[in-house]
């Protein structure tokens, strides 16, 4: 398994106040946009890995539970 990224999600980074999303795919990066919490970019990459079908580590277990932790983040 592999380990945590510093933001402690996958595809998430720091972006001054914001957190930046990117999933790599076909050799070649995909910016999926700036967000306000890391929870909401978290949910943004589990969308995009379930999406393209890749085998890529996932934040949550399910879409409902990424949902639920970017509202009540």
């Amino acid at each position: 398994m592999l380990s945590r990224p510093p933001s402690g999600f996958y595809g998430v980074s720091a972006s001054g106040k914001r957190w930046a999303v990117q999933i790599t795919y076909g050799r070649k990066a995909h910016y999926l946009g700036q967000f306000d919490t890391k929870q909401e970019a978290a949910l943004a990459y589990d969308r995009a890995v379930r999406q393209c079908g890749k085998d890529k580590p996932l934040n949550y277990e399910s879409i409902e539970e990424a949902e639920e932790a970017a509202a009540q983040a």
